[in-house]
């Protein structure tokens, strides 16, 4: 066979071919479609056109009134979760709307900005999370400049999730799971009451209210002593916000709870936290672990709390806040949960020294391995600029 030959039979085989594939037209190769077409069910608004339409009548007003319209325009995120207090819940906190029209721009604003988190947190992200979800807000506070390490501003946080039936925020149902709206750039969800602003800070609160003077008295006992010992532990300064400390749990004990264990008086406290003292030489155990000698105070105090904020000193932001719904949620996964792995020659590792469990909803708590009888929490989330704080008329005892 010549060349020529073999070349004009390529391209009819080519010719061939090319006229089979164009003869299959696409309705010879798509399957025929099954069913009815399922309409589209998704967002078709923005969160703009949704506040415009709704019924939150003092919230837009406030809204217009306010200087949020630039703040969420100079913070630039494409999307928005917006958590809206209903009118009822806006007058349950004492506001009309004449209030409203004569509150200034910069007071509207630090109560709108509150309840805007940048960020689409759909309700199927936010089900899929046991407990709740740190969301932090659009509040930024220049009033606590050395709370935040290198110079960041304090954000306020929301701590949300779904609960029983339930959408909670800070530990409170605020209303039935399934109201909110989808937008197209975000998420709206309805509060049926206010959420507060944390305004003190755990020390500001614990020596504001006498239930706790044996507690705090404890704390400026027992720092004093490591001081006079040269050493720099200060649970004081811990809870007052020192630079960099993050935002924790602590399990405040009452007087009553000193009470039911033979400490009436501040001189109580101090006998007992002198118990174990002078403190031993610091000194690397059987398993190469530095083992740090503490008060006799502290060995009993520590899993109040107190051994949280110390381990995250320096980290800023939110560290393992856990409100009453993560309590009851989580209880078994938090129950000696291990808070920092340990490293030899260094310190030992960490656990949280607690186990929990739930009665009718409400967590109980004990210390992790005692026999001794689980408590409730006698106050529950009282959300303070540096966590959150519940009361306990009982210590934590092994």
């Amino acid at each position: 066979m010549n060349r020529n030959t073999y070349t004009v039979q390529l391209m009819m085989t080519a010719l061939l071919i090319a006229t089979v594939l164009f003869a299959c037209r696409k309705e010879d190769i798509m399957p025929e479609p099954v069913g009815e077409p399922v309409p589209y069910s998704g967002a078709d608004k923005t969160w703009q056109q949704l506040i415009d339409q709704s019924s939150y009548t003092y919230f837009q007003q406030a809204w217009k009134r306010s200087g949020m319209e630039a703040l969420v325009k100079k913070y630039g995120s494409a999307y928005y979760t917006f958590f809206i207090p209903t009118d009822k819940a806006f007058q349950d906190a004492g506001w009309t709307l004449d209030k409203i029209n004569t509150t200034s721009a910069q007071k509207l604003d630090t109560l709108l900005s509150g309840y805007i988190v940048p960020g689409r947190y759909l309700p199927v992200g936010l089900e899929a999370v046991k407990g709740n979800r740190s969301l932090p807000t659009l509040a930024e506070r220049t009033d606590l400049p050395n709370y935040t390490p290198n110079g960041k501003r304090y954000v306020t946080f929301l701590f949300a999730g779904k609960h029983n039936d339930s959408l909670y925020v800070n530990g409170t149902g605020v209303d039935k799971w399934g109201n909110g709206k989808e937008a197209i750039n975000g998420m709206i969800y309805p509060v049926t009451r206010m959420i507060a602003r944390p305004e003190k800070t755990m020390w500001q609160y614990l020596t504001d209210d006498p239930r706790f003077f044996l507690f705090t008295e404890a704390m400026r006992i027992n720092d004093s002593l490591y001081q006079s010992n040269w050493l720099s532990v200060s649970s004081l300064q811990l809870l007052i916000g020192a630079p960099g400390s993050t935002q924790a749990t602590l399990f405040a004990p009452t007087n009553a709870a000193f009470n039911k264990h033979g400490m009436f008086t501040v001189d109580d406290v101090r006998d007992y936290c002198t118990r174990v003292w002078p403190l031993a030489d610091p000194e690397v155990d059987e398993n190469y672990y530095y083992q740090e000698p503490v008060t006799s105070l502290d060995s009993l105090l520590l899993p109040h709390g107190l051994l949280m904020y110390r381990l995250y000193i320096g980290e800023g932001g939110t560290g393992p806040v856990f409100f009453s719904n993560d309590l009851v949620d989580n209880g078994s996964i938090l129950t000696g949960i291990t808070l920092m792995a340990g490293q030899m020659w260094s310190s030992p590792p960490v656990k949280l020294n607690l186990a929990f469990s739930s009665r009718n909803d409400e967590p109980m708590i004990k210390r992790l391995g005692s026999s001794v009888a689980p408590v409730g929490l006698t106050e529950k989330n009282v959300r303070v600029t540096n966590g959150v704080i519940h009361a306990v008329d009982d210590l934590f005892m092994p």
